[in-house]
């Protein structure tokens, strides 16, 4: 019964599988069992490593995998399939080891691991046949034991048949027809029908680790989370899948349709320390008030608005949110094309990279901060110093940057005689003057009548006021940089509607001329020398030094205001923290050129039909709706509207 590749007489099966695990040479691993009964015999004691061909001992060393443009080259696919094989020898190890280490299993469970070994070992001979013939040879490239460091050690049958047949076994059914796709795209026909052949078995693996995993799981317990219930980092149902859910071959094999939606919009870092994303709206009205409660509304909005950082998030990123999200809304923007990053109530015990909340505030110090001891050192950065977020620390550069634009900065007054003088002056000039304090958000507490009660009140509640010329707006502009501490960059330019106070309304989420009038246009056009761009690198090279010397770096808004006259005023304030004029930058890419777009929140979204927007045939939005969060139960709800007038029913301030 030996294979083309084995030698000697067969073995019973308790001694084949310890060649399997603890061979060094590629007859070895293989080498078919004899027909002797399986006698079981004591589990055999756990090793680090596996016995390994010279060729094929692991390495610390990574070796890149070919990217898809590369596979056009013989020994490009060559080194793909080297990786490939490596996988497949370390399924027969792993299998092996699992008869080694549960000798008390039923019959039937041992003889489908046999099938399975079998399979892996016609694979592995199958790529190092077409290997050959591409021109690579084993040991060319640097082999890692990564599945091996997964699985070697799991603790009970049910754990293998998890991490074998429902994740690592589940993620080629996508992996194989991905690859044989890329491979048929350069005319590799040879290697495309061996992932075929493979694929065929591969639906026999997972259905055989699936048919155990429910004898096995408690009953009472849905297939979704006894799944997940057994995964811990580096593994996570990301690894089930591959760059697709191929939801037909899940059901194939037998996988509910419950546990084929959650995979298909699960997100999470298959390794990678998670950025944590959190959602305090109120952070700048914490940093007024340390003692502050937010009303219901604020609430609501916290509440109902927690999943939103999600546009800004990678993927492997996690974003913390109240309650699980629910599964049709996830579908929802997963039918727009959209990969949601981990949605969860809390970070569990894992590595974290940055922390990132809306704004940093008291609060989101003590509820970011206790995650500290477990960030990545790399990724940790201090809180800003409390000037950072003071208007009047943005009056004060602008007047130094551009001394001409100094009376667009304002005036710092901490007394009433300065308010009263201040706006004098303004008056003198034909100005109309407006009382901003210099802690606020959201166009709060600015007063636009200068009268002595009021401003009294206002200086009682705050540390300084600022007495500012109240220009007409013709448009209201923001300006978005990443500050670093060597270098800070332009990530763009967004355009938004403010209310009578100059509070956000929406954004435009296309270029930022697309929501103006055409006279506003050219009027911007004229505004700044070198345009809006030069503006911009201007800004990033001036302020970004002052920020990071106030400990602010990452994202940062600047609001920019362009009069009816065309004046041009370049720093009305800085936000030291994300803005939705930069969640609305980032889905940028997602919408057709040209095509406008309009972020905004939504009061009492009821219950609407969740249809993803329309596409051109580059994939790129054209026109509908997408819930940004999920409406059905919330107050209120982020709502991105391509190709449409902006909503009647957003939400003002």
């Amino acid at each position: 019964m030996a294979s083309s590749g084995s030698t000697g007489e067969p073995l019973d099966l308790r001694t084949w599988a310890e060649g399997l695990v603890l061979g060094d040479t590629l007859a070895d691993k293989l080498r078919e069992p004899g027909a002797a009964e399986d006698r079981g015999g004591p589990p055999l004691a756990l090793p680090d490593a596996p016995g390994r061909p010279a060729a094929w001992a692991f390495s610390s060393e990574r070796a890149p995998f070919p990217k898809a443009a590369e596979l056009v080259a013989p020994r490009a696919r060559g080194t793909m399939l080297h990786f490939f094989a490596n996988h497949e020898l370390l399924a027969i190890e792993l299998l092996a080891l699992g008869l080694l280490r549960f000798p008390e299993t039923p019959a039937r469970f041992r003889a489908g691991l046999v099938r399975t070994i079998l399979d892996e070992q016609r694979h592995l001979g199958m790529y190092l046949g077409r290997m050959a013939e591409l021109g690579v040879a084993p040991g060319e490239v640097p082999v890692n034991r990564f599945f091996w460091d997964c699985v070697h050690d799991v603790e009970s049958p049910l754990d293998l048949c998890v991490r074998m047949g429902l994740v690592f076994e589940q993620a080629n059914l996508d992996f194989c027809v991905e690859y044989a796709a890329r491979l048929r795209a350069v005319d590799d026909a040879p290697t495309a029908a061996i992932l075929d052949r493979i694929l065929a078995d591969e639906l026999g693996h997972v259905q055989h680790g699936l048919y155990w995993f429910r004898r096995w799981k408690d009953p009472a317990t849905s297939d979704w989370d006894a799944f997940v219930q057994r995964l811990h980092l580096p593994l996570s149902p990301a690894r089930a899948k591959g760059g697709g859910v191929h939801r037909e071959l899940r059901e194939r094999v037998g996988l509910d349709p419950d546990f084929i939606d959650r995979l298909e919009v699960y997100g999470r870092s298959k390794g990678r320390p998670p950025t944590v994303w959190w959602w305090n709206p109120d952070c700048e009205a914490e940093r007024r008030d340390p003692a502050h409660r937010p009303s219901a509304a604020v609430a609501a909005l916290s509440r109902d608005l927690a999943a939103l950082p999600w546009v800004l998030a990678r993927p492997d990123d996690l974003v913390l949110v109240p309650a699980p999200p629910r599964l049709a809304w996830q579908r929802h923007l997963q039918a727009a094309g959209l990969h949601l990053p981990e949605l969860a109530t809390e970070v569990g015990e894992r590595s974290v990279g940055s922390l990132e909340p809306w704004g940093w505030s008291p609060r989101a110090e003590a509820v970011l901060g206790r995650l500290r001891a477990r960030q990545v050192p790399a990724a940790r950065r201090p809180p800003p110093a409390g000037a950072a977020f003071r208007k009047d620390t943005a009056a004060g550069w602008l007047a130094a940057w551009r001394p001409e634009l100094a009376w667009l900065a304002g005036t710092t007054c901490t007394r009433w005689e300065e308010v009263a003088a201040a706006a004098a002056e303004l008056e003198e000039r034909g100005l109309a003057p407006a009382v901003k304090p210099v802690l606020s958000t959201a166009g709060q507490g600015i007063l636009r009548r200068v009268e002595e009660g009021a401003v009294r009140r206002l200086l009682a509640q705050q540390p300084a006021v600022l007495v500012v010329p109240w220009l007409d707006r013709a448009a209201d502009l923001s300006l978005h940089l990443d500050v670093g501490p060597e270098r800070s960059r332009v990530r763009g330019f967004t355009s938004f509607q403010a209310d009578a106070r100059g509070a956000w309304r929406r954004s435009q989420v296309g270029r930022p001329e697309l929501g103006l009038e055409p006279n506003t246009v050219r009027l911007l056009q004229q505004s700044w020398p070198g345009g809006l761009w030069g503006l911009g690198s201007e800004l990033a090279t001036y302020l970004g030094p002052k920020l990071t010397a106030l400990g602010v770096t990452g994202a940062v808004g600047i609001d920019m205001l362009l009069s009816s006259a065309g004046l041009l005023h370049p720093l009305v304030e800085i936000n030291p923290r994300w803005t939705m004029g930069r969640v609305a930058l980032a889905l940028r890419p997602r919408v057709a050129p040209g095509v406008p777009a309009w972020l905004s929140l939504m009061r009492d979204p009821g219950d609407p039909e969740l249809l993803p927007p329309l596409v051109d045939a580059r994939g790129l939005w054209t026109a509908g709706r997408l819930w940004l969060t999920d409406p059905v139960g919330a107050q209120v709800a982020a709502v991105l509207d391509v190709a449409a007038d902006p909503p009647k029913a957003a939400l003002a301030g």
